[in-house]
């Protein structure tokens, strides 16, 4: 009998990627249901960035279907559907906390403002940042405000790149309780990660 992926909120069938004459992903095949933690494991190389950026639409992939509650849907839907926390910075440094936020609220001024007030910009303490350059935040808070913007337009699933990398263990832990806090509401998350805090946190690998 072939499965249902109705119950999924996303799922991967033969995924497949290269990057000229490098085979980056094999028909790889996943599903994710809703209001869980899929954690990704992998050496370095081995294409776990590669996937994440096919998921969340900044990558074209060679072959394969997305599926979204059991609907082929392309690159353009995930990129508006799915929030995305890279491993990298990705903020505008000389800009304030208060300006990177408004870029990815530019769509929904009034979200932005609830949000502030007991929404997940509440929960990560933008109110009280809110004026600083980001240049002056440390690392810790740069990766919250990272977090924040992946969250705008409240996505369903939350895809991250090694979220704990290089933070001290209290903002590890704020990650965590975040990422908790977010499956609570039937919502889903996709980690990579080397951190065995985070990968014992997940529902599956």
């Amino acid at each position: 009998m072939a499965e249902d992926k109705n119950k999924y909120i996303l799922s991967i069938n033969g995924m497949s990627k290269s990057f000229g004459r490098n085979k980056v992903l094999k028909h790889i095949d996943l599903n994710v249901k809703p209001g869980t933690i899929m954690g990704l494991m992998g050496e370095n190389g081995a294409g776990k960035s590669t996937l994440l950026k096919i998921i969340v639409g900044a990558l074209k992939p060679d072959a394969g279907t997305i599926l979204w509650n059991g609907k082929a849907v392309d690159g353009t839907f995930l990129s508006e559907h799915v929030g995305y926390v890279p491993q990298e910075n990705p903020l505008f440094e000389d800009l304030t906390v208060k300006d990177n936020l408004e870029l990815w609220y530019a769509n929904d001024k009034a979200s932005l403002q609830k949000d502030l007030e007991d929404g997940w910009l509440f929960y990560f303490g933008m109110h009280k940042i809110y004026k600083k350059p980001v240049k002056k935040l440390s690392g810790g808070m740069k990766k919250r405000l990272s977090i924040c913007c992946a969250l705008a337009g409240d996505p369903d699933v939350l895809v991250m790149d090694e979220p704990g990398a290089a933070l001290d263990l209290m903002a590890k832990n704020e990650i965590l309780r975040l990422i908790k806090d977010f499956t609570r509401k039937g919502k889903s998350v996709i980690i990579t990660s080397h951190e065995m805090s985070e990968i014992t946190f997940c529902d599956s690998l």
